[in-house]
């Protein structure tokens, strides 16, 4: 009989695929590197188990007996992984990186490059945390919903980060370089790229760059320098040392935009009466419900209706509203606190 086998159900090593070839004749490269990742729960093999052997025949006609039932094989083991009570099915405990190293399987919440992120690497689109050892040459970009850790220099590229971002060294931008992460930005240097952290950014400098923060921007360092920049930090700025004897443009802003400001005041009313619209709306079902035990004329069954789809418009209306003020950031009291501190954009051109 056939021996037992996993048929693995993802990919469980990373592969390079054939480079696209662009609408205009170009080649990307750097888009041709497929991770082998997998989400939580999600199904990664399944165990075929051993078959029976059968009988045969040889060249005279004789009957030849069966060798016998197949071989199992050891149950997979390993980080991250959980299987079934039929010990027939594995799945992913968490989403992140499949690492493979003979029979045992480990699934990695940090995706590390062991070197500069290049064309031979590909572009890194990841659920997790991003590690790159080397450098990030120019052109190439990198995607995690986690943190990101660069331990050497940015070019002029593009990181997104649903975390942090550490740069060790830090980022020559070439005016084509974009920095975003949903909480904090540390880096050593930034010259010439655009950063917008919803946290904090911290840096020894920053040089004809333009800086965005929800929260603070810090350059406190001993060498500690603003120059030729745009930098705005919402609840403020704390440099040691702002433009030059040169006179080089220098903007530096804080507080909040008035636009924002009230818009938000807005859409928070416009909940608040949504809401109580809603309360009273309910309140009319429960009579019209009452109504409907005494009543079973058709006029009970048209208001309920009516009702049902007025609670569906505003349903709708209530969650634009909440999105478009998810999409103010930070939150209330954060917006609160900076307009005590600075108002309306408070502005400092050097």
């Amino acid at each position: 009989g056939n021996n037992g086998y996993y048929d693995f159900k993802k990919d469980m090593h990373d592969m390079k695929k054939k480079p696209l070839i662009n609408e205009d004749g170009t080649v990307d490269y750097k888009n041709s590197l497929n991770l082998a990742i997998i989400k939580e729960g999600e199904l990664l093999a399944t165990y075929i188990p051993p078959t029976d052997g059968s009988s045969g025949m040889d060249i005279y006609g004789n009957i030849l007996p069966s060798l016998g039932r197949g071989k199992d094989i050891l149950q997979l083991r390993g980080k991250g992984i959980r299987c079934d009570d039929s010990k027939v099915n594995y799945y992913a405990e968490y989403s992140g990186h499949i690492v493979m190293d003979g029979s045992r399987i480990s699934i990695e919440k940090l995706y590390s490059i062991n070197g500069d992120l290049d064309l031979e690497t590909g572009n890194i689109h990841f659920d997790g945390d991003v590690e790159v050892m080397g450098d990030v040459r120019s052109g190439m970009e990198i995607n995690a919903k986690g943190s990101v850790f660069i331990h050497g220099h940015v070019g002029a590229s593009k990181i997104t980060a649903g975390e942090n971002i550490t740069i060790e060294k830090g980022i020559q931008g070439r005016d084509n370089c974009e920095i975003t992460a949903t909480g904090d930005v540390a880096c050593k240097f930034v010259e010439r790229c655009y950063i917008a952290a919803e946290g904090n950014v911290y840096a020894d400098s920053i040089l004809n760059a333009r800086v965005k923060a929800s929260k603070q921007v810090l350059v406190t360092s001993k060498s500690g320098v603003v120059v030729g920049c745009e930098v705005y930090g919402m609840t403020g700025v704390i440099v040691k040392e702002a433009g030059n004897d040169a006179g080089t443009p220098t903007l530096i802003r804080a507080g909040i935009p008035k636009t924002e400001y009230v818009r938000a005041r807005e859409l928070t009313e416009r909940i608040k009466k949504i809401d109580e619209q809603t309360a009273e709306l309910n309140e009319h079902m429960e009579m019209l419900s009452f109504a409907e035990h005494h009543d079973s004329s058709n006029t009970v069954a048209e208001k309920k209706t009516q009702i049902m789809r007025a609670k569906i418009v505003l349903a709708s209306d209530r969650k634009v509203c909440q999105e478009e003020l998810d999409k103010i950031r930070p939150n209330e009291k954060e917006r609160e606190e900076a307009f005590e501190l600075f108002g309306y954009n408070y502005e400092k051109k050097i």
